[in-house]
């Protein structure tokens, strides 16, 4: 709802041809929770424990066309009253054993997916975030990678908190 395109809830798919992001539309699985808290209580398809939401659903826009890897976010959810978000720059070897670490089919082709997982890092920022509310996590990565990109990327900050 803050303007992001979906790309996928579950599978980060990349080409190991260039490196592209290939879109994976799956629906996203939101808690009864987390759809009360982005306005959906009572929408999207019942499931065990959840519903299902499309993006469109949402309030949002499938991102449908190949796309570059651009940051990678290593979440770090803490406990309830953690204070506000904070969104810090880490380092790109941290990226790489998360790629892998979370892939499925990395050891079908071992040496392919590690420099696959290398080659994308290098050309991304790898950040954590901690946070324990997801909707001023979510106003932070907007005003950090959307809204005021230009004037971070002048300033290279590499802290920043919601």
């Amino acid at each position: 709802r803050r303007g992001f395109e979906y790309v996928s809830d579950e599978a980060l798919c990349l080409s190991y041809a260039d490196g592209a992001v290939i879109p994976y539309p799956r629906p996203i699985g939101l808690s009864p929770w987390s759809a009360a808290a982005v306005g959906a209580a009572g929408g999207g398809a019942p499931a065990v424990g959840e519903a299902l939401f499309t993006a469109e659903d949402l309030g949002s826009v499938r991102h449908d066309a190949p796309a570059r890897l651009g940051h990678v976010v290593v979440l770090d959810r803490t406990g309830a009253g953690a204070g506000s978000p904070v969104l810090i720059a880490a380092d790109r070897p941290s990226g790489v054993t998360l790629l892998l670490q979370q892939s499925f089919n990395h050891y079908r082709r071992g040496a392919d997916a590690v420099r696959l997982a290398a080659d994308v890092i290098g050309d991304a920022r790898v950040w954590t975030l901690r946070y324990s509310d997801p909707l001023e996590a979510a106003d932070l990565l907007w005003n950090s990678f959307v809204h005021d990109a230009g004037s971070r990327q002048k300033s290279g900050s590499p802290e920043r908190s919601g």
